[in-house]
């Protein structure tokens, strides 16, 4: 075995030592050693073995990595941190081993490329087939229906639209503008500051105190919540509509937009609606990454089998006795 390989596996089982309850602790900068660990013994292994299963070895080291990097920047609550990335880091190093073992065998046996190029070209178009179909019947079953009844303005249940914003400035700021130039007619708009070090956040929800927008202080979560998740549950206390609509700071309304959302739930007879909202140009990186990645894993992989609708948390609304009642 190699000085690289040797290196590699050291590398990786240090990354699951990590895992322990008194290596935890020191969490952050151990994630920055492993980080780099990983990428300089993944260049090694490439380097020393150029062909094709390295590279998928190296491929999932990447993910190793950014995996890593949220354990270092550790913005999500502790707990629910240490529970995620441990499965993440897992499933990673397990395929990895997998893929090891079928590397050794080639070496072992000497087989050539050829059958696990052939391997490797049906499994995808297998995958792809898989994913297309699923692809397909989501965006059909998820497609907005044409709304058959009309609705007056008294028929429409009361709506509460709820925002946590934490150090937020302009985006803030035009989520606000979209929303308080809405038609609906029974709208209520809380916008709860999480714990902001920006002191403009504050400022730009008073400042929307003339338009109905009502401002919250929030606390500090406690250990046992995820942020979010918290920072959510102060909003449904202060709320009074009969439906609530989540959103982040990033979401743009147009005038109608919240009455199209309201008629379609009514119309398909739900108690919650999620969207997929249309993106702007990406002006960053990760903007252009990050969220087509997000919407293509709520999209593409066949949910049916998990009884698992597409969902995410940039916009949703559901009704509140639904919520209450969770």
């Amino acid at each position: 075995m190699t000085l690289a390989l040797i290196s590699f596996v050291g590398v990786t089982l240090l990354e699951m030592l990590l895992w322990l309850p008194s290596a935890w602790r020191w969490r952050k900068n151990l994630a920055r050693l492993m980080g780099l660990g990983v990428t300089v013994t993944s260049a090694l292994v490439i380097g020393r073995f150029p062909n094709l299963l390295a590279a998928l070895i190296v491929t999932l080291s990447a993910y190793r990595v950014i995996n890593l990097i949220r354990i270092a920047d550790g913005q999500t609550q502790a707990d629910y941190l240490f529970h995620v990335a441990r499965k993440t880091s897992l499933w990673l190093i397990g395929l990895q081993a997998l893929l090891g073992v079928f590397a050794g065998l080639h070496a072992l046996y000497n087989i050539g490329a050829l059958p696990y190029l052939y391997l490797l070209g049906f499994t995808q178009l297998g995958i792809a087939i898989i994913l297309l179909s699923s692809t397909r019947r989501h965006l059909r079953t998820t497609k907005p229906p044409v709304i058959t009844e009309a609705y007056a303005d008294r028929d429409l249940p009361t709506l509460t639209v709820a925002i946590p914003a934490r150090n937020e400035t302009e985006e803030l700021q035009r989520c606000l503008e979209s929303l308080v130039a809405s038609t609906y007619p029974k709208l209520e708009i809380l916008v709860l500051d999480d714990c902001s070090q920006e002191r403009r956040t504050p400022e730009i929800i008073r400042n929307f105190a003339q338009n109905g927008v009502t401002f919250i202080s929030g606390s500090v979560p406690p250990d046992a919540w995820v942020a979010k998740n918290h920072a959510y549950q102060q909003l449904v206390d202060k709320a009074s509509g009969e439906l609530l609509l989540f959103c982040g700071v990033d979401t743009r309304f147009e005038p109608d937009s919240l009455r199209v959302l309201v008629e379609t739930l009514l119309e398909k007879k739900k108690t919650m609606l999620c969207v997929m909202p249309e993106n702007i140009v990406p002006t960053s990186v990760q903007a252009l990454l990050v969220q087509p990645s997000r919407y293509a894993w709520e999209l593409t992989p066949p949910r049916r089998w998990l009884q698992r609708p597409p969902v995410l948390s940039t916009c949703w609304l559901i009704t509140a006795s639904a919520l209450h009642g969770a």
